[in-house]
C-alpha cells in the first residue's frame, strides 16, 4: 500500500469513527496530560535527552457491529530538542464476529473474536523529523479475565511506510515493508486501604522489517482515582506511566526508558 493508500485508509477510518459515534450503544472519552524528561526521538541512544509535555484525547465507542478506538496526541519538546512539536494519531475499527453473525463464538477463556483495521499517522518538526505512516489489519481475541475490565490481544499485519524529514530525509527503515504486530492491552481496577486504583496499558511487539530491528513498546500506567476522594469516583485519575521502547523506530542504537507523570480526566 502506498502513501496515498495510507491517507485514504486514515480518512475512511475517521469517517467510520464519526458514523459509529453517532450510532453508538456506548462511548467513553478521556483527556490526559503527561510529562517526562528522558525522551529521545532522534535516532540514537547517544542523542540528547529532553522533556516533553503531552496532551492526549482518547475515545472508544461500542455499537451493534463492534467498536472503534481513536486517539490524538500532541506534544511539545524542551529546548534540548529545539522546542519541537508533534502530532500523532492512531485509530482502529473492530468488527465483532459474535455480533455480526449472531452466534456465540466463545471458547475457553475467549469471549469474542474480531477483525480489525487501523492506522498510525504522525508528523514532527524536529531536526530528525520522524513521520509515522502505518496501516494495520488482522484479527483479535477478547478474553474473559477475572479482575480485568478488559484483556484483549490483537495480532495484525503491520504495513510500514514511515519516513524522516531531517538529515537528508528518507525511509525510517530503508524500504517500505510489511511485518507483524502483536498487542496485548488491558485495564484492571483494584483497591488498597479504601483507595481506588487502576492498572492499564498495552505492549506493542513489532516484527523486524526492512532494516528495522524488532521493536517492543510498553506503556503501562498505574493511577489513583483521586476523584473518589471528593465523591466523584471514576472522574479524575493521577499516577505514573513507564514507557519502555526497545529499538525505537527500529534502530538498535535507541532504547528509550521514560517515567512520566499522568493526570487523566474522564469526559
Amino acid at each position: 500500500m502506498n502513501i496515498r493508500g495510507i491517507k485514504f485508509t486514515a480518512i475512511a477510518l475517521a469517517t467510520l469513527f464519526s458514523g459509529a459515534a453517532q450510532s453508538a450503544d456506548w462511548s467513553v472519552s478521556d483527556l490526559q496530560y503527561r510529562y517526562g524528561t528522558k525522551f529521545n526521538d532522534n535516532g540514537s541512544t547517544g542523542g540528547p535527552k529532553f522533556a516533553k509535555d503531552l496532551v492526549e484525547f482518547q475515545n472508544v465507542t461500542g455499537n451493534s457491529w463492534g467498536r472503534t478506538y481513536f486517539f490524538l496526541l500532541m506534544s511539545k519538546d524542551s529546548v534540548e530538542d529545539g522546542r519541537s512539536g508533534e502530532m500523532y494519531s492512531e485509530g482502529d475499527a473492530y468488527l465483532s464476529l459474535s455480533r455480526v453473525t449472531g452466534k456465540a463464538l466463545a471458547f475457553g477463556p475467549v469471549k469474542d473474536l474480531n477483525l480489525n483495521l487501523g492506522y498510525n499517522y504522525g508528523a514532527k518538526n524536529s531536526a530528525f523529523g520522524p513521520n509515522a505512516k502505518v496501516v494495520t489489519f488482522g484479527a483479535g481475541l477478547e478474553f474473559d479475565a477475572p479482575g480485568f475490565t478488559y484483556f484483549n490481544l490483537d495480532v495484525v499485519a503491520y504495513r510500514d511506510q514511515g519516513t524522516y524529514s531531517g538529515f537528508g530525509g528518507g525511509d525510517l527503515c530503508g524500504n517500505h515493508a510489511t511485518s507483524y504486530q502483536i498487542t496485548p492491552y488491558w485495564k484492571a481496577p483494584f483497591s488498597i486501604g479504601g483507595l481506588k486504583f487502576v492498572f492499564d496499558g498495552y505492549v506493542d511487539i513489532i516484527g523486524a522489517h526492512g532494516t528495522c530491528k524488532q521493536q517492543l513498546l510498553a506503556e503501562p500506567q498505574l493511577k489513583l482515582d483521586i476523584g473518589d476522594i471528593w465523591g466523584k469516583s471514576g472522574s479524575v485519575y493521577m499516577g505514573v506511566e513507564y514507557q519502555y521502547w526497545r529499538n525505537k523506530f527500529g534502530s538498535s542504537a535507541n532504547t528509550e526508558k521514560v517515567p512520566q507523570f499522568v493526570l487523566q480526566w474522564i469526559l
